[in-house]
């Protein structure tokens, strides 16, 4: 198999049912995030978005260190989609992981603490208090 050189980039996307605000805000305390871009239903041209889901957001855009997440709420109408998944997310410092994972983990739940996993890293998994599992990892991923 050969790689393409065309591809840019691989962006999550995460997908909820109205709760995209209290997820970002979430997000910009547990992990430091930073929200480049936000736009909600109302503001799809052309409308077609009324009443309180018009307030749900269309497109945010997320900074989280280097990385990139992308959050929307569906309304009346979305194409459905399919589960969130997991997120791997990579750490370099054993204490931040240890902080950031306890902020994410709050009115969620941890379904893995933070061990020192056979591979020779540091690994804990957690599900948020919006239903999206976070994996947090630090150390070698041995390909």
């Amino acid at each position: 198999m050969t790689s393409s050189t065309s591809v840019k980039g691989l962006i999550p996307h995460l997908h909820f049912s109205g709760e995209a605000a209290q997820a970002i805000a979430h997000y910009e305390r547990a992990l430091g995030a930073h929200t480049a871009a936000l736009m909600r239903w109302r503001d799809l041209p052309g409308g077609g978005v009324e009443g309180d889901e018009a307030e749900r957001v269309m497109h945010a855009r997320l900074l989280v260190g280097p990385a990139t997440l992308l959050v929307a709420d569906r309304v009346t109408g979305s194409p459905s989609v399919p589960s969130n998944g997991t997120i791997l997310l990579e750490l370099d410092d054993a204490d931040e992981m240890a902080r950031r994972f306890e902020a994410l983990a709050t009115g969620g739940r941890v379904t893995m603490p933070i061990h020192d996993a056979f591979w020779g890293a540091k690994f804990g998994i957690l599900e948020d208090p919006f239903g999206v599992t976070w994996m947090f990892h630090l150390g070698s991923m041995n390909d």
